[in-house]
């Protein structure tokens, strides 16, 4: 159930002694919920965008895909083939245009707008996946990396090609060169096997 900014998911679970059930209810604040009919465009300009602002303001942000396989998560972060998704071909509108698209628009358009006030800054990407608990780099021909914990107890990943990109269609590109590991399902001929996560960071020149 959502309303009033409040989302409450009532999830049903096993008693221990496994002859009931009951409910569990979680409670979310500051959410937004869309219909079936929201198009990707609506989802990014609605709760997307505030996310890319505050990584411009200076702060972090993480965007979570979750759901069932076949329910359509890695269409909405890459988009559709030659629609404008991680292809570098220009956008059609609609659900054509993935969130990583749109994201790397508005994040180049920040850039552009803080250079006319005389900032400079520059975009780093890293593209790794998790598949069965070991991560590749999928910039890097699937090279493994290590997941370790640094001075300041924050999980860094160790040995992940960063590469230096200056626009959204070479960030596009970059990605649409990468190779996820997928596997045949009843719901998709090349389903997703991993997790993948995209990682970009929005440094000053002075920091470079």
């Amino acid at each position: 159930s959502a309303g009033g900014g409040r989302l409450v998911v009532h999830n049903a679970s096993m008693h221990p002694d496994l002859k009931r059930m009951f409910l569990k209810h979680h409670e979310f604040h500051g959410v937004d919920a869309y219909g079936e009919g929201a198009s990707t465009e609506e989802l990014c300009e609605g709760s997307v965008r505030p996310l890319v602002d505050n990584v411009a303001a200076g702060g972090s942000a993480t965007l979570f895909m979750y759901g069932q396989t076949g329910s359509g998560k890695t269409v909405t972060m890459m988009g559709l083939e030659g629609g404008g998704g991680c292809g570098g071909l220009k956008a059609k509108g609609g659900n054509a245009q993935g969130l990583y698209s749109h994201v790397a628009e508005a994040i180049f358009a920040c850039i552009a707008e803080a250079a006319r006030a005389g900032k400079q800054y520059v975009v780093r990407a890293g593209f790794f996946e998790i598949y069965r608990g070991k991560c590749a780099d999928l910039l890097n021909k699937k090279k493994k990396v290590e997941v370790m914990e640094d001075e300041h107890g924050m999980q860094q990943i160790v040995g992940l090609q960063v590469t230096e990109v200056t626009s959204s269609e070479q960030l596009l590109n970059l990605l649409a060169r990468s190779e996820r590991t997928t596997k045949a399902t009843a719901q998709n001929e090349q389903s997703s096997r991993s997790h993948a996560l995209l990682q970009l960071s929005v440094v000053t020149v002075a920091d470079h």
